[in-house]
């Protein structure tokens, strides 16, 4: 009877035994490593801003634990770069045991150092793992630029970090020999200028911005070869189509305040931020901010592309895209005339409850109605998008207020009855002939890459009239006696 009460325990305690024993570490010259990358590249940094973080993993394929002899960054502690080891920050360590088959996390991030030069720089550095006197390693590359920084002080303007206050309180041209890096909202005080020239970038921080005060002016100067550049301060790849990362979602990106006068933008780019170009003037509703903007492009926009209050705006060759609400809203009067733009909407992030285009004469404040007179003309446009719907008309009655919108020779995307006077030639639902889920009749080239060059058999070829004065497109090409509907001319 103890005989056999003794052998289960006996059992037991070699099992237990066996489950103890640590598995014997690979030793094998030939063993080695495995990585989730050769190469961490950072794309542009700019100087004294920290990159994102970067991760990667290193894997042990093998069937038994195997020690990592070291760990390190081959610049050590003078390095731009900092690694994180499965937590551990620091530029070493030594003895670290990867079970079989298992891995582990490595986190990379860079700090640029100014270098006082205007061109581009290239960081590099390695990760050298030593595993069984095998020698591996990660390359590590960043570019870098120095640029200038813009800052908020807590007042109502902002200047360059080494500038006086006061030289900043006048007309100005902001510096394009190297990006313009922003905090907060760089903004042009009362009854200033500021000029932003060809080639210029402006890449601003989270909620940041640029202002335009009552009786201040905007004259952004881009042209067709070197346009001005107007996106966030994250330039990796993982967040060059990110929308949100810029403007304050009420202020907007480029905010142009009550009575802000004379503005022009040429040539301009502006991108991912949450509203594009916001024109205000409900501060002073008798007053009109006003704004020319040609030859440009918005883009992907969490919020509102182009949105107007009471403004005066003339947009001519104007590409305005993928935007989370409408492309153009105009909520609350005003006097606008948009020729040559193509105003379109794919956006996928999320469904949209709203056409792009919103034409109102009223605004909400609170439980009252504020009205307000529009006039709206578009000629020669393109709204089209993957709602059913992309064209909002709100009209309020009110005694002394006018309602005037006009559409002319343009392609729009609709149900509305467009048998009206306020629509002469106008084509409606022109890709609605689907085959297999395809329209036999796309506008476009190619919307998912946001390609919006005409396709070789868009209806919006040879569509319109000449507007005098647009004889060429948005990249400058010339238009012939039927000119095409949109921003830009087909070219065979």
């Amino acid at each position: 009877m103890l005989k056999n009460t003794l052998f289960p325990f006996t059992l037991l305690l070699v099992l237990l035994c066996g489950s103890c024993k640590k598995d014997k570490l690979i030793t094998n010259s030939s063993a080695q490593l495995e990585f989730s990358t050769d190469t961490i590249i950072f794309d542009t940094v700019f100087t004294q801003i920290g990159s994102i973080t970067k991760v990667f993993k290193v894997y042990n394929p093998h069937a038994q634990p195997i020690n990592i002899t070291s760990l390190e960054l081959a610049g050590g502690n003078s390095s731009n770069f900092r690694i994180n080891i499965d937590g551990v920050s620091a530029h070493k360590q030594e003895n670290i045991e990867l079970r079989a088959k298992d891995s582990l996390y490595i986190f990379v991030e860079v700090t640029v150092d100014p270098n006082e030069s205007n061109n581009p720089m290239i960081i590099t550095d390695s990760i050298i793992f030593i595993t069984n006197n095998n020698i591996q390693n990660i390359d590590l590359v960043a570019w870098g630029q120095d640029a200038w920084f813009w800052y908020s002080t807590g007042g109502t303007y902002f200047f360059p970090i080494n500038q006086a206050e006061d030289e900043y309180n006048t007309n100005y041209t902001l510096p394009n020999d190297k990006p313009n890096v922003i905090y907060g909202y760089l903004t042009v005080d009362s009854s200033n200028t500021l000029t932003i020239p060809a080639g210029a970038a402006l890449h601003f921080h989270q909620y940041s911005g640029l202002a335009v005060d009552v009786s201040a002016s905007l004259h952004v100067e881009g042209t067709t070869d070197n346009p001005v550049i107007f996106t966030s301060d994250r330039t990796d790849i993982d967040y060059r189509d990110i929308p949100g990362q810029w403007g304050h979602p009420v202020f907007g990106g480029i905010w142009l305040y009550t009575e802000s006068i004379n503005n022009t933008i040429n040539h301009a780019i502006i991108r991912n931020g949450n509203i594009g170009i916001k024109a205000d003037s409900t501060a002073n509703p008798g007053t009109n901010t006003i704004l020319t903007i040609t030859n440009s492009t918005i883009e992907n926009m969490s919020g509102v592309g182009l949105l107007a209050y009471n403004s005066t705006i003339k947009a001519d060759n104007c590409i305005i895209s993928n935007c989370g609400q409408h492309t153009v809203a105009l909520p609350w009067g005003g006097d606008y005339e948009f020729n040559h733009c193509t105003l379109a909407n794919y956006w996928t992030y999320a469904a949209r409850d709203l056409g792009q285009l919103v034409v109102s004469n009223y605004f909400e404040a609170g439980a009252k109605k504020q009205h307000w007179s529009i006039d709206v003309e578009f000629n020669n446009c393109i709204v089209h998008g993957n709602n059913t719907e992309e064209l909002v008309i709100e009209e309020v009655e009110h005694p002394g207020m006018t309602f005037s919108y006009q559409f002319n020779d343009c392609i729009v995307k609709t149900e509305l009855n467009t048998s009206l006077s306020n629509y002469l030639n106008v084509l409606t639902n022109p890709a609605n002939v689907m085959v297999d889920g395809v329209s036999l009749n796309p506008i476009f080239s190619d919307v998912t890459i946001d390609d919006y060059n005409l396709f070789e058999q868009s209806v919006a070829i040879d569509y319109c009239t000449i507007i005098p004065g647009l004889e060429t497109d948005k990249e400058g090409v010339s238009r012939d006696s039927s000119p095409d509907a949109g921003a830009l001319e087909y070219l065979p």
